[in-house]
């Protein structure tokens, strides 16, 4: 997008569908799943939060548009299963 935080959150959520993918690849996607799933619904909700306050502070045109778009995935990340951020990496 040319934004460099921005840039490195895709990156990021990138590198953890990579790890499961590794993990389903060596044959333990199943017992790792869960942790993974956990790993990505918290960095998207804080991926989502940051995006739509860059939006707001550069007066974004297309704002309003994008902010229910925005809430409704970040309900949803809400709903998927396990404890919040990094309880995989304990």
């Amino acid at each position: 997008m040319g934004i460099g935080s921005i840039d490195e959150h895709h990156k990021k959520i990138l590198e953890i569908i990579n790890e499961l993918y590794e993990y389903m690849q060596k044959g333990t996607g199943e017992e790792n799943y869960m942790g993974i799933i956990r790993e990505l619904r918290d960095y998207a909700s804080y991926h989502f939060v940051h995006e739509e306050k860059l939006m707001f502070d550069a007066n974004f045109p297309g704002r309003p548009c994008t902010r229910p778009t925005t809430r409704n995935t970040a309900i949803r990340l809400t709903r998927w299963p396990g404890p919040s951020r990094n309880s995989r990496r304990t």
